[in-house]
């Protein structure tokens, strides 16, 4: 989930000297030294610059594994975890860490070659991906503010030789999607300045939909496309749809617009359409990564109880930490810890709540705990943590509630979609139900950014 970060420390630190040797660059002629410090610890570099000012940059999910690796999961419990480590080891606390650059994205496993998805990439927006680089397992977009980069996981990891202990821990077929901010204003606009945003379930779940909205505008050729049932427009159409050139050679906007629109219906039409699956994955991924420590949270950054040292206990530095799962919420300095409640599948759902067979065949209903945020509709059936309706509750409604599918088909699913099959369908529906939530917020700001500098008063 978070990967990469880079962060000033705003506090009085002495380096530690003890724990890990300190590097300065020194002029062979004049001996004189840079006055800049850089220490590594665990896959974390501490720099020091002559104006005594500190950073700290490095993967946090590769700290946690005390390991170069970042091919498995990394969920906000390991999250919370890491940056108690950091505080108690490197002696630099979260609260302190302002964040200058941010890189976050999930792991998912295709049900397919990743490759199929590196090969056939056309832009993201208006510029092309690099060319194949470290052995074709990894493609970027650089834009002013971030980057957008794509991997082949598995494969990257095998290139490497990383130890058998390691890739054990990776399943073939893992696809990483990320975004890394090297400005942080958009994010700062959100809520996310210091590292312990980055706890805060609220804030975090912005950056799923910053993923989500980048992913939408991730153009490739889909694999699955069959022109056996095209027209002959269609046809002769998706010959250039298929190449980067005849995209980076259109440089009217709405052309190229109208182009991806063209496109989009094309691949809604005549593909398995993997685009829509593999945002659903990424969707549901970030959910079950959130959703391990987002229920029950306890905010324990002002407790001065100690912690279970014997849970934090790492194996050796040379493989991945393996971390006891607690059993009951426990107190820690900057760490979250959850209950785990095991998930029941429903039978069905009503207005009053959710209908199961109770004693001697009854049915009863059980009260709703859990509603999506936009429709008010119960989403108990999801994965904790999850805030909106998305595939797996659309597709409960679908089978157990089509009246209440048909209504939300009706008001979220755009007309030119309507003749599409059901995994479009609910893809769409579940996006423009995001949409409903986070488009109002984002036109708000942008308007105030528009017309209300930042020195004028306020009236309400």
């Amino acid at each position: 989930m978070i990967d990469y970060i880079r962060a000033k420390y705003e506090a009085p630190y002495q380096l530690r000297t003890e724990l890990m040797d300190f590097i300065t660059e020194v002029n062979t002629t004049t001996g004189e030294t840079s006055g800049k410090m850089v220490g590594l610890y665990n896959q974390m570099k501490i720099i020091q610059y002559p104006s005594r000012s500190v950073y700290i940059e490095g993967s946090l999910h590769k700290f946690f594994n005390k390991a170069d690796f970042n091919g498995n999961d990394f969920n906000s419990q390991d999250l919370s975890v890491t940056l108690y480590e950091i505080e108690r080891v490197l002696g630099l606390t979260p609260q302190h860490l302002k964040l200058t650059n941010l890189e976050f994205g999930v792991n998912v496993t295709l049900p397919f070659d990743p490759q199929k998805v590196l090969n056939n990439l056309l832009f993201y927006q208006d510029k092309e991906f690099t060319k194949s680089i470290t052995a074709g397992n990894f493609r970027e977009v650089e834009k002013t503010q971030y980057f957008v980069k794509i991997y082949d996981k598995y494969r990257q990891y095998n290139d490497d030789d990383i130890e058998v202990t390691i890739v054990k821990n990776i399943q073939p077929n893992t696809f990483r999607f990320e975004m890394k901010y090297r400005k942080m204003q958009k994010l700062n606009d959100i809520g996310i300045t210091y590292l312990t945003d980055l706890l805060d379930t609220e804030k975090v779940e912005q950056l799923k939909y910053r993923l989500l909205e980048c992913f939408d505008e991730v153009y490739f050729y889909d694999f699955t496309i069959r022109t056996d049932k095209m027209n002959k427009r269609e046809k002769e159409a998706i010959k250039d749809y298929c190449n980067p050139n005849f995209w980076s050679n259109i440089e009217d906007k709405y052309k190229r617009h109208k182009r991806k629109q063209d496109y989009n219906e094309i691949v809604v039409k005549h593909s398995q359409n993997i685009k829509a699956k593999i945002s659903n994955l990424i969707a549901e991924k970030w959910d079950e990564l959130l959703g391990k420590s987002s229920n029950q949270i306890t905010n324990i950054l002002n407790q001065k109880e100690q912690p279970n040292y014997q849970y934090l206990s790492n194996k050796k530095s040379n493989q991945i930490t393996n971390i006891e799962k607690s059993k009951r919420a426990t107190k820690l300095p900057l760490v979250y810890r959850v209950i785990q409640l095991p998930f029941t599948p429903l039978e069905k759902t009503a207005k009053n709540g959710i209908k199961k067979e109770g004693k001697n065949g009854a049915i009863e209903y059980e009260k709703k705990e859990r509603v999506c945020e936009v429709t008010k509709l119960d989403i108990s059936m999801q994965k904790k943590g999850s805030k909106f309706l998305c595939f797996t509750g659309l597709k409960y409604y679908w089978k157990n509630e089509r009246e209440i599918f048909n209504d939300l088909e009706k008001k979220y699913l755009p007309r030119n979609k309507r003749g599409v099959n059901l995994e479009d369908k609910i893809y769409f529906i579940a996006h423009n139900i995001r949409n409903a939530k986070f488009n109002k917020k984002h036109n708000r700001a942008k308007f105030e950014a528009r017309h209300y500098p930042e020195w004028q008063m306020r009236l309400f």
